[in-house]
């Protein structure tokens, strides 16, 4: 018994639609061998992605803003990760500022003994320095402005800075007097009934 055509798909041309012949019908199952079979053919080769940071070590690892002088005003070059790299061999460092995601390059330069770094007028989070900068494939003399998120991030590392100090004795049942070093301020507060001082010591 043959079948009926209501129970065949339909294809539309200018003359109507018409059924379509069961040669033309392909099992879902066929199609999706086909994919799968071309899926294969298609290999990806894995690649080696390079920094050209692996024979250097990262003394500094941070995020900051970086900024550069255009004629008589700060234009900002971007916000990422600024590192100082130790070269393993010869020890040289420079300074590398690349964008967080897509690492592309702000900054890449030698730090030279000769180079001095500043505090940014107007922001104490920020320092400011004179270099010949190769982020964009040549030497460029640049005049850069970093901000750190705090004034701790932006400090400058110096052997000389020795923070001052007084010894503390410690008693033999691990107790100890504590004593003001000066008195910085002080005040009064007056309750209902009492009147208590306060000092601020240092």
């Amino acid at each position: 018994m043959a079948d009926s055509p209501s129970f065949l798909p339909y294809a539309d041309d200018h003359h109507g639609r018409y059924p379509l012949p069961r040669s033309s019908i392909q099992p879902i199952t066929s199609a999706a061998r086909r994919i799968t079979k071309l899926s294969s053919i298609v290999k990806l080769e894995e690649v080696a992605v390079t920094t050209e940071e692996e024979d250097e070590d990262a003394i500094l690892d941070l995020k900051a803003k970086l900024f550069d002088k255009d004629g008589n005003q700060w234009k900002e070059r971007g916000t990422g990760t600024v590192k100082l790299l130790k070269h393993k061999e010869s020890g040289k460092v420079r300074h590398v500022m690349r964008q967080t995601k897509t690492l592309k390059i702000y900054a890449n330069h030698l730090v030279l003994p000769t180079m001095s770094v500043q505090e940014h007028a107007g922001n104490d989070k920020s320092c400011a320095w004179h270099t010949a900068d190769f982020a964009d494939g040549e030497l460029k003399d640049e005049f850069f402005c970093i901000r750190f998120a705090s004034i701790e991030l932006r400090y400058v590392v110096d052997p000389g800075h020795v923070i001052d100090y007084h010894p503390l004795v410690v008693q033999e049942d691990a107790s100890y007097t504590e004593l003001p070093a000066s008195i910085v301020d002080q005040k009064e507060k007056v309750l209902r009934n009492c009147t208590i001082p306060y000092v601020k010591v240092h």
